[in-house]
């Protein structure tokens, strides 16, 4: 059994109707979204949900849903990386009363940095039964490897006492791309010469 987007189209589908919704977030949008809307962190924070893997796990006896447990599991495994390399305040895991939005420990037996080195090993897993491209993998594990090793590096040579991941990211450059690719048209595609012109734009 593996995750399926089907589990979620199919829970979209039930609730659609209905007032009150247990997998509250899921919008019609996120289930089917262009590949620029792929893109959108807000979109994947809707399929990638505590309530949507819990509405799933309340269904797991109805006949359309027997075997959603892999889909709840793999959202819940997505969510915890997602906690863990998004925190960038010490106390956030304490104001949300999450373990896995606690920064990363000099503890050796930090949960937080157990979790990252058995996420190298699932994708791995995940990879070995065809679940994830070359590419989903490649970026996934590098990206998983290289924070688990600074977190070894500030923890074993630096001495600190903890490490914020969310620091460590690229959304300043993201971010950067994004204003040339709206002052270049709104093209998602740009060639370097509109990108030397757009940051001479910025620079003015």
């Amino acid at each position: 059994m593996t995750a399926s987007l089907r589990h979620l189209r199919d829970l979209h589908k039930e609730e659609s109707p209905l007032l009150l919704k247990s997998g509250y977030g899921l919008t019609s949008k996120a289930l089917n979204p262009s590949s620029f809307e792929r893109q959108d962190v807000k979109l994947v924070l809707q399929v990638f949900n505590l309530h949507v893997a819990e509405a799933l796990a309340a269904r797991k006896g109805h006949t359309d849903f027997q075997h959603a447990t892999a889909t709840t599991e793999f959202i819940k495994i997505i969510l915890r990386w997602w906690s863990i390399v998004n925190v960038k305040t010490p106390s956030k895991g304490f104001h949300h009363r999450n373990v896995y939005e606690e920064p990363v420990s000099n503890q050796t037996d930090d949960p937080n940095a157990s979790f990252l080195s058995a996420f190298i090993t699932w994708l791995d897993v995940w990879h070995d039964i065809g679940v994830f491209t070359q590419e989903t993998l490649s970026a996934l594990r590098l990206s998983a490897q290289s924070l688990l090793a600074s977190v070894k590096y500030c923890v074993s040579e630096l001495h600190f006492k903890y490490v914020l991941l969310g620091k460590v990211q690229t959304d300043p450059l993201e971010s950067r791309f994004g204003q040339y690719r709206q002052m270049a048209g709104g093209q998602y595609h740009i060639c370097v010469r509109q990108l030397c012109e757009t940051e001479g734009r910025i620079r003015l």
